[in-house]
């Protein structure tokens, strides 16, 4: 379980660090459009931010399925693990 928790944290790290670089870069592209033409920014700017919002859905996407395999294993870990339990016990019995 030790390494699902790791996993999913370290994940998680990667993908917030990746999010704050995408809106520095997206922020960097908008503070160069004062500098250029409406046209140039059109053709130039503007895919570039429209590639990195892109990069993101993709990373979030793929976040998204590996967070939840590492969920799906760590509720799989714990039912096993919480299944071994026998309530059955007299020992577990209420006085």
């Amino acid at each position: 379980m030790k390494k699902q928790f790791s996993e999913l944290e370290k994940l998680l790290r990667q993908t917030a660090q990746a999010r704050q670089d995408a809106k520095l870069t997206v922020a960097k592209l908008n503070l160069k459009r004062k500098d250029y033409s409406d046209e140039y920014a059109k053709e130039y700017i503007d895919p570039e931010i429209a590639k990195t919002q892109s990069r993101m859905k993709a990373l979030h996407q793929t976040g998204y399925e590996k967070a939840m395999g590492l969920i799906s294993d760590l509720n799989d870990l714990a039912a096993a693990k919480h299944s071994r339990l026998n309530l059955d016990n007299p020992a577990w019995q209420m006085r």
